[in-house]
């Protein structure tokens, strides 16, 4: 259920940009010449691309996603709660019906 829920998110994060990012020549061009000027490039990369990601017209995108994943989040948890209390109620019914339940049961 876990790895289910990581998958989902891990989707959602990697595909909900991928074909505005990649169509982005502007900012490709921009990394592919720092390639080569020096020291600093992974720190150039990372911050550009992080401002890549806070500009304004992401946001929307952004709110899509955290809501989607919020959602999985919410029955993830549901599921979780309903597998336990099934397992609940299905122990207490092997507890009631065991034989050693009969014969630890008071006598009347």
């Amino acid at each position: 259920m876990i790895v289910k829920f990581y998958q989902t998110a891990q989707t959602l994060g990697e595909t909900a940009f991928e074909t505005e990012l990649a169509g982005d020549f502007k900012y490709w061009s921009r990394t592919q010449s720092r390639w080569g000027q020096g020291p600093g490039y992974r720190d150039d990369i990372a911050d550009w691309t992080s401002d890549w990601f806070r500009e304004e017209a992401r946001n929307e995108r952004e709110e899509f996603i955290n809501a989607e994943i919020q959602q999985a989040w919410q029955k993830m948890l549901a599921d979780l709660s309903a597998q336990i209390s099934s397992n609940e109620k299905a122990r207490n019914v092997e507890s009631i019906a065991s034989p050693t339940a009969l014969q630890a049961a008071p006598s009347s």
